[in-house]
C-alpha cells in the first residue's frame, strides 16, 4: 500500500511518466511488524528478538503510469546468528540500527549477523528488481523491453 501511495503521489505531479514507488516491511519471528527503533534500548530489544531466529523481509514495488497500476513483491527469509551480550553491544556500537527496522543494515556490516539468506540482494535493498523488470518491460521500459512480457 505504501509503495502504491508513493508512486501515485509522484505520478500526479508527472503525468505521462512511468513511476516506480517502493517500500518494505520486516516481519519479526513472532509475526509482528518491526518498526524503526527510536533509541539504543529499542534496538537492543529488536536484535535480541531476532538473534538465532528467522525473519521475513517483504519488498514491494508499485508501477503507475498511463497504462494503469501494477504491484509486485518479493520475499527474503533471513536467519540471524545467535548473539551473546558482548556481541550485541558491539553491533549496537556500529549505529546501523538508526533508521533501520530490525536494527541492522544488511548491506553494511549487518551482513555479518546472518547464517542464512533465502532470497535476492535487490529485495534486501528495498526494490524487488527481479520481479519488477518484466513488468517494466511489458510497459516498454528497460533495455530488453521489446523482448519482455509481464509474468
Amino acid at each position: 500500500a505504501l509503495a502504491l501511495a508513493k508512486a501515485r503521489h509522484v505520478f500526479a505531479a508527472h503525468p505521462g511518466a512511468v513511476v516506480v514507488g517502493s517500500d518494505q516491511v520486516l516481519v519479526m519471528p513472532d509475526g509482528t511488524v518491526a518498526g524503526k527503533p527510536w533509541d539504543r534500548d529499542a534496538a537492543r530489544d529488536q536484535l535480541r528478538a531476532l538473534a538465532g531466529r528467522t525473519q521475513t523481509l517483504i519488498s514491494a514495488a508499485a508501477i503507475v503510469g498511463d497504462h494503469g497500476e501494477d504491484v509486485v513483491a518479493s520475499v527474503v527469509k533471513l536467519t540471524m546468528r545467535p548473539l551473546n551480550a558482548a556481541q550485541l553491544e558491539e553491533v549496537l556500537d556500529w549505529n546501523e540500527w538508526e533508521g533501520n527496522a530490525g536494527s541492522f543494515a544488511y548491506e553494511l556490516r549487518g551482513v555479518h549477523l546472518f547464517d542464512d539468506v533465502d532470497g535476492d540482494m535487490f529485495t534486501i535493498q528495498g526494490l524487488p528488481l527481479l520481479a519488477l523488470i518484466p513488468v517494466l518491460g511489458a510497459r516498454g521500459v528497460g533495455p530488453l523491453a521489446s523482448r519482455m512480457s509481464a509474468r
